[in-house]
């Protein structure tokens, strides 16, 4: 039986039969993948504990009728200090379940393994452990992942006449992908909220930084509340989907408000 090399990001896994999984695989070279792990839910299984969720592995698969099945997998990355993190594991799921959700079978850009890699790379720094910090860099990727299937949106200039955001009465338009400004604002029932310009530079620099600069960025809780939501709505409007793995992180958020943590 033909065999093929990949190597990928788990980022789902579901039970089939007693003992069989199946997985989700983000692959370098080969997109978006499922494949059929057999006696991958055992507790004795060779292969088991180098597919966990977030494991970046090597990967030999056989071709199948319906989905290549696993035969061999090793370990390269386990990513341990996300899994220790409620807040990371947290934000991990919610990565996963995005691409899960925007990404297409076979779906071929080795510029998304990419992404997620190197974003669960600097999540895993044991550093990384403030809410805002892992906040900011998941704002980056979300955007930064819209990039890449182009829908993300315009940052810096109004979408109706293209002139650069510089008021304080701004929208932002999901159907049209972008902000407006007030000249062209005319009450459409499409704009989510006002936004200042403020908010609009921080998102563009959220899009553009790199680790270091994420990290000296300064936001506020209300800067961003803001910023979440309108990420949150407009992904919501392009996969008309809500990510369940939101209600895990807005727990989680909860209990760190009750407990003043």
């Amino acid at each position: 039986m033909p065999t093929f090399r990949a190597k990928g990001i788990i980022i789902k896994n579901r039970k089939v039969r007693e003992a069989d999984k199946i997985f989700t695989i983000i692959t370098d070279n080969l997109g978006k993948i499922q494949a059929y792990g057999r006696s991958t839910g055992k507790i004795n299984s060779k292969l088991g504990g180098h597919l966990d969720l977030f494991t970046n592995s090597n990967l030999i698969l056989a071709k199948g009728k319906s989905m290549p099945t696993l035969v061999y997998a090793k370990a390269i990355d386990n990513f341990k200090n996300i899994k220790s993190n409620l807040e990371k594991t947290g934000i991990a799921f919610y990565a996963s379940e995005l691409l899960d959700n925007f990404l297409l079978e076979d779906y071929k850009d080795t510029r998304i393994y990419r992404l997620l890699y190197y974003f669960f790379i600097i999540l895993d720094v044991p550093d990384i452990g403030d809410l805002v910090q892992i906040k900011i860099l998941f704002w980056s990727f979300e955007l930064k992942l819209l990039n890449l299937l182009g829908f993300l949106p315009e940052l810096e200039k109004c979408v109706k006449c293209g002139k650069n955001i510089t008021n304080n009465n701004n929208n932002f338009d999901f159907t049209s992908g972008g902000f407006i400004c007030s000249n062209c604002y005319n009450d459409s029932k499409s704009y989510f909220y006002q936004v200042d310009e403020e908010i609009v530079n921080l998102i563009s620099k959220i899009f553009k930084g790199d680790a270091k600069i994420l990290a000296t960025l300064k936001i506020n809780n209300k800067q961003g509340f803001i910023i979440k939501e309108t990420i949150d709505k407009y992904i919501l409007y392009l996969i008309n989907k809500k990510i369940k793995s939101s209600e895990f992180l807005e727990k989680i958020n909860s209990l760190e408000r009750q407990f003043g943590i």
